[in-house]
């Protein structure tokens, strides 16, 4: 778990901010801690 954590990064978006997008990177875990999301296609 210790390396786990050291690899996460905590940040913070302002809402209705577009974080993942068509053509990014598939190799990144987002886990949301507070608040609620929408996927969209």
């Amino acid at each position: 778990m210790e390396r786990f954590l050291g690899m996460c990064h905590r940040r913070r978006y302002p809402n209705k901010t577009a974080i993942i997008r068509p053509g990014d990177s598939a190799n990144i875990l987002y886990y949301v801690i507070d608040g609620s999301l929408t996927v969209s296609s």
